[in-house]
C-alpha cells in the first residue's frame, strides 16, 4: 500500500508474485499479470512481452494533443479519437473529458477501445489546423489517422458512443485531407485510390503491366522460327536441283559441236 499509495486496489499479498501494473491518477491500475493470470504458465513474462505492454500503455489514457506530441502519438500505431472542444469553456472540456474517460475505461467494446488512442484538442487555438478535416464548428468529435490523413467527421453526432458505432458501421464515410486539399477530377480519383488500398495499389500495377505487355511487340515475327528455317533450307535445295538440271542438257548439247570444231582444226 505504501508503494500503490492511492492507486492501490487490492493488498500486494493476495497477488500474483509477479505483476505489472499501468498507474495513472484517476484510472484504474491496468494489469500486465491479473490474479486470473497468475498460474505458472502465464506467469512467465517475457521481454518482447512487456515491450509491447509498455509501448501500447505508455500514452495517457485521454491525451491533451497538441504541436508537442500530435506526431508522436499519431504515429503510435493507432488512429486517434478527439474530441474537439473550446479549451476556454471549462464545462465543455470537463464533459468532453469525462465522455471520453468512460467510455475507454467502462462503456466501450474492447475491440474498438483497443483500436484507437483517445484524446482532446483545442478547437478554437487550433482551429486553422482543423478546417482540413472539415471541423467548423465544436465541440464534436473526429477520427483521425495521422500517418494517411484519412479521417472520419460528422457533427451531428453528439455523443461518442453513437459517433464511433457511425464509424466502424460506415455510416459516416471515411475522407482523406490530402485529396480534399486537391480537389477536382485528380482529387477523387486519389481519394478512392487511398480508400481501397491495397486492392487499388495491385489494380494499378496490372493496368502498368498490360500497358508495357501492349507497348512491347511479340517475339513471334521479329525472328524466323526453325519451322521457317526448315522451309527455306527446303526451298534453296529445290532451287539448287532445279538449276543443275537446267545445266546439264546444255553441256550435252555442246559437246557436238565442240568436237567438230576440234577436228577441223587439227
Amino acid at each position: 500500500d505504501e508503494i500503490l499509495g492511492p492507486f492501490a486496489t487490492v493488498a500486494v499479498e493476495d497477488v500474483a508474485t509477479k505483476f505489472i501494473n499501468r498507474l495513472e491518477d484517476g484510472i484504474a491500475p491496468r494489469a500486465y499479470l491479473s490474479e486470473e493470470e497468475s498460474d505458472e504458465e502465464k506467469a512467465e513474462i517475457t521481454t518482447s512481452d512487456l515491450e509491447e505492454f509498455i509501448a501500447t500503455q505508455s500514452i495517457a489514457t485521454i491525451t491533451t494533443i497538441g504541436p508537442a506530441n500530435f506526431q508522436k502519438i499519431g504515429k503510435s500505431g493507432r488512429p486517434l479519437v478527439v474530441g474537439i472542444v473550446d479549451f476556454k469553456d471549462e464545462s465543455q472540456v470537463n464533459e468532453a473529458k469525462a465522455e471520453l474517460t468512460k467510455y475507454v475505461t467502462s462503456d466501450g467494446p474492447a475491440d474498438i477501445v483497443d483500436k484507437y488512442y483517445f484524446g482532446m484538442m483545442d478547437g478554437v487555438r487550433w482551429k486553422k489546423f482543423l478546417e482540413q478535416f472539415r471541423v467548423h464548428q465544436i465541440p464534436q468529435y473526429i477520427v483521425l489517422d495521422v500517418p494517411t490523413k484519412n479521417f472520419y467527421q460528422n457533427e451531428t453526432y453528439t455523443k461518442l458512443e453513437d459517433f464511433l458505432e457511425a464509424v466502424h458501421d460506415r455510416s459516416i464515410p471515411r475522407e482523406n485531407a490530402k485529396a480534399l486539399k486537391r480537389g477536382g477530377f485528380l482529387g477523387k480519383i486519389e481519394g478512392i485510390f487511398i480508400d481501397n488500398l491495397p486492392y487499388s495499389l495491385l489494380v494499378a500495377l496490372l493496368l502498368v503491366f498490360a500497358f508495357v505487355y501492349m507497348l512491347v511487340p511479340p517475339s513471334e515475327g521479329l525472328e524466323p522460327s526453325m519451322d521457317d528455317n526448315i522451309h527455306e533450307d527446303l526451298l534453296f535445295e529445290e532451287e539448287v536441283r532445279k538449276n543443275s538440271q537446267a545445266q546439264a542438257p546444255a553441256a550435252q548439247d555442246a559437246s557436238p559441236a565442240q568436237e567438230a570444231e576440234s577436228k577441223k582444226d587439227k
